[in-house]
Formats: structure tokens, sequence, C-alpha cells
């Protein structure tokens, strides 16, 4: 079994709230979203990630560095998962909204070299996937696609 399929089957099951199979159900994780009846996408083109940065940067300025730590390190392992192992990404937008998150994000990454998981760099690894998804190495699919069930 592949990271990224580890990583869809341990974390979405971790993150639902209640019921895993309703789309309703809130994860812990606000950029992943369940798919009834068995998948999950994560919410490129529809998920504020710049202001999730930004809140986490307010964390942090509240003296809540725990809290902004968890979030980076959050943020860090997900973003480290896409595209590792498989080539595909579970998304809920295409694969023009997953670029257009991807390179919005990029410059708030590379001022935030904390956010890393397993010795890879966020900022690092996400110009990769860029590159990646550009060159046709990285597939952006829909939650239907059968490497996104949980």
């Amino acid at each position: 079994m592949g990271p990224l399929r580890r990583f869809g089957l341990c974390a979405i099951v971790l993150l639902a709230a209640g019921s895993a199979a309703a789309e309703s159900a809130q994860p812990i994780l606000p950029w992943v979203r369940l798919v009834p009846p068995d998948h999950f996408c994560v919410r490129f083109g529809t998920f504020g990630w710049i202001g999730y940065l930004r809140d986490t940067d307010a964390l942090a300025r509240r003296g809540d560095s725990a809290g902004a730590a968890e979030r980076e390190r959050a943020l860090g392992e997900a973003l480290w998962y896409l595209g590792r192992g498989t080539g595909r990404i579970c998304s809920c937008g295409s694969k023009e909204a997953v670029l257009a998150d991807l390179k919005r994000m990029l410059p708030e990454l590379k001022r935030r070299p904390g956010i890393a998981y397993q010795d890879t760099q966020a900022a690092a690894h996400v110009e990769g996937v860029i590159a990646g998804i550009e060159a046709d190495g990285v597939a952006v699919v829909p939650p239907a696609h059968a490497g996104c069930v949980r």
C-alpha cells in the first residue's frame, strides 16, 4: 500500500467526526472533504489556504505557539503526501485549481521553513509537485477516482 493511500486511509478515518460517510461531517483538517460513500478529496480551489496560514501566524503572535506548530505540522504532513507514491492528487477541484492554489501558497511556504514533514520542506516539495503537474507526471483526479477511496 503506497504512502498516499495509507495517508488517505489513516487520516480520513481519523478526521471524520461522527459519520465518516456523511459529506456534512466536519473533518479536523478543514482542507479535506469527505465524499459519500467512501471517497475524499483535498479542497484545492475551494479552500482559503492563505487565510489558514495567516490564522496560524496570528495564533503564534497571540502566544499559542503550540497551536500554531500543530497547524503547521498538519499542513506540512498533508502537503508531503501530495502525489507521493501514486503520482496522483485526489482533488475537489480541477488541475487548474490545484496549480493555482499551489502557486499561490508557494511564496507563503517559502517564508515558513518550519512547515515540513519527514525532513522534507513543504515549499521544496510543492515546487516539485507544481513541476510534476505541469509536466503531466502528477495527475489531478476527482474524488470518484478509485485511488481516492478511504
